[in-house]
C-alpha cells in the first residue's frame, strides 16, 4: 500500500482502550483524503440527536495520502467532529508535521471518543497509546503545554496538538493549536475540552512509501520550484494567508479611484491613531502594510 498507512487508531477515554483498525479500500477511494474520510466517518458514529459536548461525539483526526511525503503544501491534518458552533459537521485544518508524525506513527486517522474521568493527554506511537494525566497542564496555554510535554517525554520532537483555557472552558469557537498552526473553525477546540483531553501529543519513525519514488521525488521537485517562482510566493512565505485579504481587495476592477481613497483612509488611520490600545495599533499596521504592498504588487504584475 502506498501513500496510506491503511490503519485507524481508534481511542477510547472512559475505558482507556484504544484498537487499530484496518481501513476500508473502497473508502479510501470513495472519500480521498483527510477531510473526506472524516466526514464519511462521522456520518457513520455519530446520530442527529447527538450533543456535540457529549461523551458520544467524536473527534477524528485525519492525515491524507500525500501526508509525510515529499510533495509540497501537502502537510495537512483535518480534525472533525459535530460541531458545538452549529450543532453540523465541523472541521478545521491545519498545517506543520502533526499529519506526517501521525503517518510516521503508522496511522491515518484517529477516532477519539468517550471522556476522560481527569485531565489528559495522549501519546501516540507506533507501540500504541499511553494515557497520562494532565492535571498539571490544566489551564495553561498551548504553548505552555507543548513545551512542557516536550520537557516530561525528554523529546523536543514530538508533535503536540494541544487546547488552551478556552478549549477547557468549552467556549464554542476555541481552536486546537500545533506550533504556530492553528485548526480554528467550528469549535474542535471545544470538543477536545469536552472530553478532558488536553493534547494529542504524537512520535513516530516510520517511512510513508510511495509508488515510483524516483518520479515522485523528481514531480515533487518540478512543483517545488513551480510555487517558488509564483510572484505570490514570497508574500505568502512573509506575511502569511492573510495577504489574501490585500489581494482580494486590489483586484483590477477596484484599483481607480476608490482602492486609492481606502488607502489614503488608513493611511490616516495609521497616523492619527490616538487612544488606540497597542494590540489593534498593530492589526492597523498590519492591514495597511498588506493593502500598500499588494496595490504595488498589482502594478508589477
Amino acid at each position: 500500500m502506498f501513500g496510506w498507512t491503511g490503519t485507524i487508531l481508534r481511542i477510547n477515554l472512559t475505558t482507556r482502550k484504544f484498537v487499530r483498525q484496518a481501513s476500508e479500500e473502497t473508502l479510501r477511494l470513495h472519500f480521498l483524503g483527510g477531510r473526506g474520510l472524516n466526514s464519511r466517518i462521522l456520518y457513520q458514529e455519530v446520530g442527529p440527536h447527538v450533543e456535540p459536548l457529549a461523551p458520544e461525539n467524536v473527534i477524528i483526526f485525519g492525515s491524507s495520502p500525500l501526508s509525510g511525503t515529499a510533495a509540497p503544501s501537502t502537510p495537512r491534518c483535518t480534525v472533525t467532529a459535530k460541531s458545538p458552533l452549529t450543532g453540523i459537521l465541523g472541521d478545521a485544518n491545519f498545517g506543520g508535521f502533526f499529519a506526517p508524525e501521525m503517518k510516521k506513527a503508522g496511522y491515518d486517522h484517529i477516532i477519539i471518543e468517550g471522556i476522560s474521568e481527569n485531565p489528559i493527554y495522549l501519546f501516540i506511537t507506533g507501540e500504541g497509546v499511553t494515557f497520562r494525566d494532565a492535571s498539571h497542564l490544566w489551564g495553561k496555554t498551548t504553548g505552555e503545554a507543548a513545551r512542557l510535554i516536550q520537557e516530561e517525554l525528554n523529546d523536543p520532537k514530538v508533535q503536540v496538538a494541544s487546547i488552551g483555557p478556552a478549549g477547557e472552558n468549552l467556549v464554542r469557537i476555541a481552536s486546537i493549536v500545533h506550533k504556530y498552526n492553528i485548526a480554528g473553525r467550528t469549535g474542535m477546540g471545544a470538543v477536545m475540552g469536552s472530553k478532558n483531553l488536553k493534547a494529542v501529543v504524537l512520535r513516530g519513525n516510520r517511512k510513508i512509501s510511495t509508488a515510483h519514488p524516483k518520479i515522485f521525488k523528481e514531480q515533487s521537485r518540478k512543483w517545488n520550484e513551480k510555487i517558488k517562482e509564483y510572484p505570490m510566493c514570497q508574500y505568502f512565505s512573509t506575511y502569511g494567508g492573510t495577504i489574501r485579504w490585500g489581494r482580494f481587495l486590489i483586484t483590477r476592477e477596484s484599483i481607480g479611484n476608490t482602492t486609492h481613497k481606502k488607502l489614503f483612509a488608513l493611511w490616516q488611520i495609521r497616523r492619527s491613531r490616538r487612544g488606540i490600545r497597542s494590540s489593534s495599533r498593530k492589526i492597523l499596521d498590519r492591514i495597511t502594510e498588506l493593502f500598500f504592498m499588494s496595490h504595488r504588487l498589482h502594478q508589477e504584475l
